[in-house]
């Protein structure tokens, strides 16, 4: 520790000699008990310590051998949660569109697939046999159920996110604790992304009725005003997402504070290497494309049938990955949970 006249108090703090590890500060001297990179634990005692986040991010090759370890222990957890769950609900509400649509519903969705995996197939050729009433119906009901079953899953979505936060954390938490949790904070996460929704609807809104103001004074102010802000939007954007990346898991992980200060304020300091590992995520999709497009061009549609299960398995690392990230920034939730 520093020197000086004040000195912190005891605790555990990171290790000087390692930045992998915590060392205990017993006041006036570092002692010989030492924890391991999971816990940042700032208590009176060694034996007392909880595991908490470090406050800084760690290299890339920890964080992911911190994933996989949180994925070894909660496998079954994430299974039930992140897929078994929604997939039953997809199939239920899929099953109840295609009694309600009947047959025009399945003829529709018939000439949507092969639009979708034939790519050359004249538009005109299809949907010949379909009324704009039917096609307005059925698409409607899709969007219905749809909605529907995101709202439905949801918040088993955010249970996945306090399982992967409590294991990152050293805790052992029931999957019926985090589902209860989920339902709790299933309306107020919903009720600040929709804020967050109107917050950049008004600034959209804002920069249309800007341009449109430029074009009425003259088109050259116009096109100038339109180029300024296409080249601006793209790193504030970039920003602001990095930014308030962490408001969905402050409003589950800590109910307790405002997630959208709190995600500013926890990624003050940390942008860039926030920026940095959500590309890394970003690049782990692309050998997933390459190989589904291989086998596409060798078995016939393969690759597409994998696709889908590859990117799903890819959401639920990356989203557990976050979490992890969070974690290491934040420590352990606080509050009423």
């Amino acid at each position: 520790m520093a020197d000086g006249d004040r000195q912190p108090s005891e605790g555990w703090y990171p290790d000087p000699k390692n930045p992998d590890q915590l060392r205990y500060w017993d006041g006036s001297t570092w002692t010989d008990a030492t924890s391991d990179s999971l816990v940042t634990p700032y208590t009176s005692s060694p034996a007392e310590a909880p595991k908490t986040g470090r406050g800084y991010l760690v290299a890339v090759d920890v964080w992911f051998g911190e994933v996989f370890q949180v994925i070894k222990k909660k496998w079954l957890a994430f299974l039930l949660l992140s897929i078994a769950i929604p997939a039953g609900l997809a199939i239920v509400l899929g099953g109840i569109g295609f009694a309600v649509a009947g047959d025009t519903g399945v003829e529709i969705f018939e000439e949507f697939e092969t639009v979708i995996s034939d790519p050359s197939t004249d538009p005109d050729a299809t949907f010949v046999d379909v009324s704009s009433d039917d096609l307005l119906f059925v698409f409607g009901l899709v969007f219905i159920l749809a909605l529907i079953w995101w709202l439905a899953q949801a918040p088993f979505g955010l249970a996945a996110q306090d399982q992967a936060y409590a294991a990152q954390a050293g805790e052992d938490r029931a999957i019926g604790t985090s589902i209860g949790l989920g339902l709790r904070r299933f309306l107020p996460y919903i009720g600040w992304n929709a804020l967050l929704g109107l917050i950049v609807a008004g600034v959209v809104l804002a920069a249309g009725l800007l341009v449109a103001i430029g074009f009425a004074i003259s088109q050259a102010v116009g096109v100038l005003l339109l180029v300024v802000l296409l080249l601006a939007s793209v790193p504030a954007a970039i920003f602001v997402y990095v930014r308030l990346t962490f408001v969905g898991a402050a409003v589950v992980l800590n109910p307790g504070e405002n997630p959208i200060s709190a995600s500013w304020n926890l990624t003050r300091n940390s942008f860039w290497g926030l920026l940095g590992r959500m590309v890394v995520l970003w690049l782990l999709s692309i050998p997933i494309s390459i190989v589904t497009s291989i086998l596409d061009g060798i078995l016939f549609g393969l690759g597409s049938a994998l696709a889908f299960p590859l990117q799903v398995l890819l959401g639920i690392f990356a989203s557990i990955a976050m979490i992890g990230l969070y974690h290491q920034l934040k420590g352990p939730a606080k509050g009423n949970r």
